[in-house]
């Protein structure tokens, strides 16, 4: 279960799912920092699992059509980092050289 997420409205037709997976993922590392999952409509899935980003894309019959689901889900891995722990990596690595 995701424990937060941002939904991602896309329905353009030419655009492969990769396309719209890249930039809802970037979206959504602004917004929330981490994310480890993104689910689409079924219909828009590749066979089997991709990964952008290194974010698996998981097509889910309940997302709507023209809709990703981008987030942390706590089975896919550890525990969501906190806030402050985020931001403490982000400055980190604006002086890394």
């Amino acid at each position: 279960m995701l424990s937060q997420g941002l939904m991602w409205f896309d329905n353009s037709k030419n655009a492969p799912i990769q396309a719209k997976a890249r930039m809802a993922i970037a979206r959504a590392r602004e917004r929330l920092g981490a994310v480890n999952v993104c689910y689409v409509d079924g219909a828009q899935a590749l066979d089997g699992e991709i990964e952008v980003e290194g974010v698996p894309v998981i097509g889910a019959g309940c997302i709507p059509p023209g809709y990703l689901w981008v987030g942390w889900e706590n089975e896919r891995g550890q525990a969501l980092p906190s806030r402050a722990a985020r931001q403490d990596a982000e400055q980190l690595s604006y002086f890394q050289f």
